[in-house]
């Protein structure tokens, strides 16, 4: 990969074979998706039920298409609900580390995109109390230390 992602298009994922992955692994997830924020409390309350998946602030992932970002989301929310994984840090940690595991083996720079994308951000927003907004170039700065 190298730091080829650096170039990429904002429409382009950083990964593809990780960006269908993620489509066929939420094939059978139920989940709906909502413009609005869904705090976590919200989401215990649909373990076993239609989980609400936001489209907010899809523009600008490692994914490069929105859509497959909610998709993230979706596998990232189920493996909380189906592990009782709390959304804390530690929780976010453990659901990370779980997201990373089900990928196959020799995926290394994908582990490490899924690593960034959860622990790095959710780190970043408790120290900033705000959302990471340009989420492609905080995990190109996380992963190269570039900006």
């Amino acid at each position: 990969m190298g730091s080829s992602m650096i170039r990429l298009k904002k429409t382009e994922p950083f990964s593809r074979r990780l960006n269908e992955w993620i489509e066929n692994r939420v094939k059978n997830i139920d989940y709906h998706v909502v413009d609005r924020d869904v705090p976590p409390d919200e989401i215990l309350k649909y373990k076993g039920k239609s989980m609400p998946i936001s489209s907010l602030y899809c523009e600008n992932s490692i994914y490069g298409k929105p859509e497959i970002n909610v998709m993230s989301r979706a596998w990232h929310d189920h493996i909380h609900l189906s592990n009782d994984f709390g959304f804390d840090l530690n929780g976010e940690v453990k659901t990370a580390f779980k997201q990373a595991s089900e990928l196959p083996s020799d995926w290394h720079y994908e582990r490490n995109l899924i690593l960034i994308e959860v622990i790095a951000q959710v780190q970043y927003a408790l120290e900033n109390d705000s959302f990471v907004e340009d989420q492609r170039g905080f995990t190109i700065k996380t992963f190269y230390g570039v900006e």
